[in-house]
């Protein structure tokens, strides 16, 4: 089969298109062919050598699936069967750049058939960051005022549509040149964290009451920030650090300058009613598997669609992560075997 793999920790030119045996699933696993390939942040993340993925040179990048069930490991379950449409994610292992991907069964869910792949490769790290965001954790209620950083992003669009089945009055962060498509998806107030302090336009938005949700992708210094727009009951949801992603070099050259915030006291929360919260993906396959349920159930009704901006051959993978680090893209990044 042919994969993708990162060579050396570095810039996108340290991945090379290769030739490997293909894969004969373990145990509990199973071997699925892709259709459709998510291009995430995460990934660039692993090929600059984020100590978190526990990975070294040579692997391939990608963190979840969308395609065909090929082969089934033994003790894998009856309702997963070669031939069967899915969708799963592969946290420990990576590997989804590739014509194979071995998966743990246990996150693999069936695809309704309904369900285009290209829009499901949207839903792994995208929607389900995204509903874990801002319905779990934030708990978003209705006609409250949310701020969605990033919002030109597959993550950022994602908590878009699912702010507006919630009436949010929403603010979003995003180069004015993704403004007038960020207003057609229903963004109130788009804001240019290029040209303008986004701390003073949403309290000038707000007339100086701030926001009930702000969720955060950038950290660093950006959080303080993010923390003193919130008003009385206000929820930060930090789920990323897109904002140390400022070159493509490795880590141990710097590459990635991580800029620690200021600290946010205890005694701060408790005086100014406000909550902050990380957000990630349950190591829960129930709980992944009903929030997956409620994307669907959300994309069939109509009441959510995904935005894919580039489609890239697998060949091309150096192409999209450029495309990505440097955020040219609106929506979504695929790349297709």
């Amino acid at each position: 089969m042919k994969a993708i793999q990162v060579t050396r920790f570095g810039e996108p030119e340290a991945m090379r298109l290769s030739e490997l045996p293909d894969l004969v699933p373990a145990p509990g696993t199973v071997v699925v062919r892709p259709h459709a390939i998510s291009v995430n942040f995460t990934d660039l993340w692993a090929r600059l050598g984020l100590p978190a993925f526990g990975v070294t040179p040579p692997f391939t990048p990608g963190m979840e699936v969308v395609g065909e069930i090929e082969a089934v490991g033994e003790g894998v379950a009856h309702e997963l069967h070669p031939g069967q449409r899915v969708i799963g994610f592969t946290p420990a292992t990576l590997g989804g750049y590739a014509e194979q991907v071995a998966v743990f069964a246990r996150f693999v869910y069936p695809l309704p058939e309904r369900i285009p792949f290209k829009d499901a490769a949207t839903f792994v790290l995208n929607y389900l960051t995204a509903y874990a965001s801002l319905r779990h954790m934030a708990q978003v209620r209705n006609h409250e005022r949310v701020l969605i950083h990033g919002g030109g992003g597959g993550v950022g669009l994602a908590a878009i549509q699912l702010a507006r089945l919630a009436y949010a009055d929403i603010f979003a962060t995003a180069s004015r040149s993704k403004h007038e498509f960020l207003q057609a998806q229903g963004v109130h107030h788009a804001i240019d964290y290029r040209t303008q302090d986004f701390e003073q336009e949403v309290m000038r938005l707000t007339e100086g009451s701030g926001v009930d949700v702000v969720l955060d992708n950038i950290g660093g210094e950006n959080l303080l920030k993010s923390y003193r727009v919130l008003r009385y009951g206000g929820r930060l949801v930090c789920y990323g650090s897109s904002g140390a992603l400022v070159s493509k070099r490795t880590l141990q050259d710097r590459g990635l300058e991580l800029i620690e915030p200021g600290s946010i006291r205890f005694a701060d929360l408790e005086q100014d009613g406000r909550a902050v919260m990380g957000s990630g993906l349950a190591d829960d396959e129930t709980q992944l598997r009903a929030w997956l349920n409620d994307i669907f159930t959300l994309y069939l009704d109509g009441q959510i669609r995904p935005h894919i901006d580039q489609v890239f051959p697998l060949a091309e993978a150096v192409r999209a992560h450029h495309y990505l680090h440097d955020r040219q893209n609106v929506g979504k990044v695929l790349l297709v075997p």
